[in-house]
């Protein structure tokens, strides 16, 4: 609330997507942009965006996986430092629902 949508988008999109990359082991990164509604906006809290992080199945257990660290604690902790004080800088520190989902090859 305290941040333009204009400041919002740029502090998110160019300013937060290269630490992002930098600091999880992700290897698929997509941000999308609400910009409106497909709902009754009183029925639904608002949404501001949704992004999809995809993650080596070893992240869903090893915090070294997740951040990509290569098990190095200093590593893991310079980038979880990173990373928090960058969501922090767009509001993504609070407000956020996470929605743990999985992507399968099904072969006929």
């Amino acid at each position: 609330d305290e941040l333009t949508h204009e400041e919002w988008l740029h502090r998110w999109l160019v300013d937060h997507t290269p630490v992002a990359i930098a600091t999880q082991g992700t290897f698929g990164y997509v941000q999308n942009v609400v910009v409106a509604a497909v709902t009754p906006v009183e029925d639904t809290p608002p949404v501001a965006a949704l992004v999809e992080e995809l993650f080596p199945t070893a992240a869903m257990t090893d915090i070294h996986a997740f951040y990509g660290s290569g098990g190095s604690d200093a590593e893991l902790s310079e980038r979880m430092e990173r990373m928090m004080a960058s969501v922090a800088r767009f509001g993504a520190d609070r407000g956020l629902d996470l929605v743990p989902t999985s992507r399968y090859l099904h072969a006929l």
